[in-house]
């Protein structure tokens, strides 16, 4: 088929699956799209590069997360739209929300303060301005009317348009959707993400919330969901299928795996309360983990997914880094690890990494073993409030606690708690949807809506 041709046909599937979606949820608030479009970039590119301003979008070791002038002006814009949005257009206790989420406020503010003492503070300090905005995205996700409904609306909308373009990306843009190792002449798929680990990405996230969509169905807990609405779900989860495997990353394929059979396990009563007993996930878990290294399940799955127990190299990458003499309290300083002279190091690599890809030791070398204290009570205090919230509803716990599990095993052999990454953003607003006292008003706006205007 004619390239162009192929993209007109994308472009208007996208839009007439977008307005069949409109259809269906229309209660949303000028803030959704800020958010929408904030999710839309983490998820994809910056703006520079998809107007080819800046470095390419091919191998994803080489890109940096900081972006040029044009990146820095469109996420300090939707972060002060959504500012402004939260502060006056919410009811927000902040004392209540500081004490309530005080693992991750005190993470943000060490992750300022520790810019002191990194070697690279204005580097480091536009990074951290760029990961706080990511919290208030959640703030205002979790101000809708239906939180939930609001955050599984926009990822079905983010899957409704970059999944379509990865496809005809892939297919019939190879310029704009694949990129090629010049040592070796193998060729990688990524679509609109960054390196086909970013591609990963996308269809876990997306094939993530798909998939708890269609259990919702069979579970009946949707009962508006219509035939149209069914078709384009079950098309974009071929497409999405089609997609992960062209990506060939592992890590999202398994940690997808996994987090589908938990929502579907979490679905049996008796699970529901092995998971809600004294002992929790966390004990089975460890459990399950000792048994498949004590029978060798390890190395076998890892053969499944035709990798080897090297991690195809990261295990050297790992050992590489944690030779590097840091601070081992207090790290380096907030993402300042790879800005120096780590990267002569790896100087024999084509393509010298920019992350360890193991996002513990990231937070190890860049922020020290407080850094990892704050990032085991943000898990621990995140999957406690999920916990208690499980119920027999799908959305009573058990996506937060599946995609949790799925966030820990993910930063195993990827760094997800980079900022600007979009399995970090989806954990943090996840995480503040699991609110237990929280409760985020919309101030009364006398104003007329976008479609009382429109009659």
């Amino acid at each position: 088929m004619n390239p162009r041709i192929a993209l007109a046909l994308c472009l208007i599937f996208i839009i007439v699956a977008l307005v069949i979606d409109h259809q269906r949820r229309r209660d949303l608030t000028a803030g959704y799209l800020i958010v929408w479009l904030w999710v839309m970039i983490v998820l994809s590119r910056f703006v520079s590069q998809w107007v080819k301003f800046g470095q390419g979008v091919g191998a994803e070791e080489g890109a940096s997360y900081e972006g040029n002038a044009l990146d820095r002006i469109v996420f300090i814009g939707l972060i002060g739209l959504a500012a402004i949005t939260v502060v006056t257009r919410r009811r927000i206790v902040w004392s209540q929300l500081a004490s309530e989420y005080r693992w991750l406020f005190g993470y943000f503010l060490y992750c300022g303060f520790s810019i002191l003492w990194s070697d690279f503070p204005l580097s480091s300090f536009k990074v951290w301005i760029k990961d706080l905005g990511g919290f208030v995205m959640a703030l205002v996700i979790m101000s809708e009317n239906n939180p939930f409904e609001a955050l599984q609306s926009m990822m079905r909308r983010c899957t409704l348009v970059l999944v379509p373009l990865s496809v005809a990306f892939v297919k019939y843009f190879p310029e704009l959707g694949r990129y090629y190792n010049r040592r070796t002449g193998e060729v990688y798929y990524h679509g609109v993400s960054v390196g086909k680990n970013g591609l990963g990405a996308l269809c876990l996230i997306c094939g993530f919330f798909l998939f708890a969509e269609i259990l919702r169905w069979f579970r009946n807990e949707d009962p508006g969901v219509r035939r149209e609405d069914k078709l384009l779900t079950i098309a974009l989860a071929c497409m999405i299928g089609w997609l992960m495997m062209m990506a060939d990353s592992m890590t999202s394929l398994a940690t997808l795996m996994v987090g589908m059979l938990l929502m579907v396990a979490m679905g049996f009563p008796s699970l529901r309360r092995a998971v809600k007993a004294p002992v929790g996930i966390g004990f089975w878990v460890v459990v399950f983990a000792l048994v498949v290294w004590l029978v060798g399940g390890f190395e076998i799955a890892l053969n499944m997914l035709g990798r080897d127990v090297t991690f195809t190299g990261r295990t050297e990458i790992w050992e590489k880094v944690l030779s590097v003499k840091v601070n081992p309290i207090i790290g380096v300083g907030y993402e300042s690890f790879w800005l120096g002279e780590i990267l002569k190091m790896f100087g024999h690599h084509y393509s010298p990494p920019n992350q360890s890809h193991n996002g513990y030791i990231e937070i190890y070398v860049n922020l020290g073993i407080i850094g990892l204290v704050f990032v085991a009570g943000i898990f621990v205090s995140f999957a406690r409030k999920a916990i208690r919230s499980v119920g027999p509803s799908l959305y009573s716990g058990t996506v937060q606690l599946s995609f949790f599990l799925i966030f820990w095993i993910y930063n195993m052999t990827e760094y997800g708690f980079r900022p600007l990454n979009s399995m970090w953003l989806v954990f943090l607003m996840l995480g503040i949807l699991c609110s237990e006292t929280l409760d985020i008003q919309i101030v009364p706006d006398n104003k007329p809506s976008l479609q009382e205007r429109a009659r």
